[in-house]
Parts: C-alpha cells; sequence; structure tokens
C-alpha cells in the first residue's frame, strides 16, 4: 500500500462505506492524511440510525429504530449511550453529535461525551427576559471539533420585558455579540455577528401572541440556519468504533401497508412530520404520536415503522402531550471527537 500513488489510494479508500472508512483513517496517519487531504468522510453518506423524539413531560429522549416487530415498543435505551443517568433531553443535533441540555455534547456511536463549562453571562441585563437557545455546529468532514452557539430568540407579546425600551430596538439588531464555545480552545468567547440586509422591524413589531417558538437549527455549507419566526442565517464558523451493524436502519421494504392506507386515506389526519431521510426520497411521519411512518415519495409506499409512543406517557404527561423535537440521526465515527469520559 506505501507503493501506492495517493490518488490511487484515495479512490481505493472512497469505496469504502462510511464506518470502514472511519476505521481505516485509524489504520495509519499516512491514510488518515489521504482520507482528510481529500475529505473523503464527506463524500460518503453517513447511515441513517433512527429518529430522535422528545416528548413534553418525558425527561428522556427516545430513539425509534428499526428493524422491530411493528407492535413492540420501539427504544434506544439511550441511558447506554449518555453520560450522565439522570435524565437529560436532546437540545441540539448536529451531523452525529447532540447537544443534551446545555451541560453535556455526547456522540452515541462511539460513546464519547464532553462536558461544555458553564457560559459566561455575556447578555447584558437589558435582555432579560429573551429566551436563549443553544445550537450545535459541527462538520466532521472539516474538523472534529465542534461549536456550541447561543442565540436570544424575542419573547412572546404576553412576556414582560424587564427593560421596556427594547420594544424600540430594531430586530434583528445590526449587531449582535453571542457566546460561542469552542472545543478546541474548550472556552466560551464573544463572537460579533453584523446583519446583512434591512431589520424585519421593531422589537415590539415583530414579537408573536402566541407563547411558542420554533427552536430548529441546521447546518449547512458552513452556515448556521435557524428558525425563528423568520430565519436566521449566521456564517461559516471557521477512538473506538462500534460493531457495524449497531446503528443500521433496515429495511425499506417490510411493514408495508396496504395501497389503500394513504395518507390521503386512513392517515389523513393527526399527522405531524418528523423530518426527513438524509438520503432518500423519504418523508417520516408521526399519526397521533402513537406510530411512526415512512413515506416513499418515488414509489407512493407508506411504511409502518410501529410504535413509538413512550411506556406509560399518559400515566405521567399532561393533557397537551406533543413532540417536541424530532429529529434523523445519523451516527459519526470520528475518532477524535474530544471527550472526558
Amino acid at each position: 500500500m506505501e507503493l501506492l500513488p495517493e490518488d490511487l489510494l484515495a479512490d481505493i479508500l472512497h469505496r469504502l462505506s462510511a464506518h470502514d472508512l472511519a476505521a481505516a483513517r485509524c489504520v495509519h496517519i499516512s491514510w488518515r492524511a489521504v482520507i482528510d487531504s481529500h475529505r473523503l468522510m464527506q463524500l460518503v453518506p453517513l447511515p441513517l440510525a433512527g429518529i430522535f423524539l422528545s416528548f413534553n413531560d418525558h425527561a428522556f429522549s427516545e430513539l425509534l429504530a428499526r428493524p422491530v416487530p411493528p407492535s413492540a415498543k420501539v427504544s434506544g435505551k439511550l441511558h447506554q449511550y449518555m453520560p450522565t443517568a439522570d435524565p437529560v433531553p436532546v437540545a441540539d443535533h448536529c451531523n452525529g453529535l447532540l447537544l443534551l441540555g446545555c451541560a453535556y455534547v455526547a456522540n452515541p456511536a462511539t460513546r464519547r461525551w464532553a462536558t461544555l463549562p458553564f457560559p459566561p453571562p455575556s447578555f447584558p441585563a437589558s435582555w432579560n427576559g429573551f429566551p436563549r437557545y443553544d445550537y450545535l455546529v459541527f462538520d466532521p468532514a472539516v474538523s472534529p471539533h465542534y461549536e456550541v452557539v447561543t442565540i436570544p430568540h424575542l419573547p412572546n407579546k404576553g412576556a414582560k420585558m424587564v427593560d421596556t425600551r427594547v420594544d424600540g430596538w430594531e430586530w434583528p439588531p445590526s449587531s449582535m455579540m453571542l457566546p460561542v464555545f469552542s472545543s478546541a480552545t474548550n472556552r466560551w468567547e464573544e463572537r460579533w455577528f453584523e446583519r446583512q440586509g434591512e431589520a424585519l422591524g421593531t422589537v415590539a413589531e415583530v414579537r408573536q401572541p402566541w407563547p411558542g417558538d420554533e427552536q430548529y437549527g441546521v447546518y449547512w455549507r458552513g452556515h448556521l440556519y435557524v428558525h425563528h419566526n423568520f430565519i436566521w442565517r449566521f456564517p461559516d464558523y471557521s477512538g473506538q468504533t462500534p460493531p457495524k451493524d449497531r446503528f443500521e436502519w433496515d429495511s425499506d421494504s417490510d411493514d408495508v401497508l396496504d395501497k389503500k392506507d394513504t395518507i390521503e386515506g386512513r392517515y389523513r389526519e393527526n399527522i405531524t412530520i418528523l423530518g426527513f431521510h438524509p438520503h432518500k426520497e423519504v418523508l417520516f411521519l408521526s399519526e397521533s404520536m402513537r406510530r411512526g411512518l415512512a413515506y416513499h415519495m418515488n414509489a407512493s409506499k407508506l411504511q409502518d415503522l410501529g410504535n413509538m409512543y413512550p411506556t406509560r406517557y399518559d400515566d405521567f404527561a399532561d393533557p397537551h402531550r406533543l413532540i417536541l423535537l424530532a429529529f434523523p440521526y445519523t451516527p459519526c465515527w470520528t475518532v477524535e471527537f474530544p471527550s472526558n469520559n
């Protein structure tokens, strides 16, 4: 192998699966250099392992995974992969990493995790009353390091503000300082962001009357997109592996429902979207929060993924039961992920 030209070695390694390619990076420093310089990890789609689900009034997140009989309870038993037995909900995710509350970043695939230091009080007192959410930024094809960004959201119109002058502020502000944690330095820092374009209006004009607020964020092509009544775009931020079949979604063909059981027919009502398959034309759905469904758009095929309702959820949840967070999970086997376990 040492006699092979670098381009030929890269072509051979490119034919490996994501799991085997991650393992190949551990074989020799020269292989790792070829894989990283040719960005081969970015070219290989990560397999889908399942769908993470967080329910209100439920301290633990669930993992809807396959294969299981359609009548069986589906659970990922996340305590096996998490850094603590205490209930810590999944707050965000990015390319295989999970942000647990505001305390941990974990990689369930490699069972490695890191503790986040407590962030400094970076926002001025006038921002009191603005909800703040943390978002994870991670691209294993670029770097083994990740960042966590704290972003303030607008409070709803019913919330009382400590400083009433904020109602006259432009939103978003022309410039904003945000706390950013970097695993490369293992500390929080203050980073300024400048607004491009005009403001949407004043805080008083943009605030919404309802209490809810979308919190989803997506890191795509070097930018962080955050859904907050509108879409924010933030600019570029520049071990061991498990058994190969531990994280593999299987399969696309079992438990296919009869053609009369279509979204327009039996499942027309009480359907919510859980997310999209990362590599296929498949839409994941929830039917009354009870059963998971996969709609194969190219084949107009509806697949039953099984019971997704948490065990004894009715015994402790309030009447307003809902799914707070759902996202397809693709594991990452980056060995260099910083950890302290």
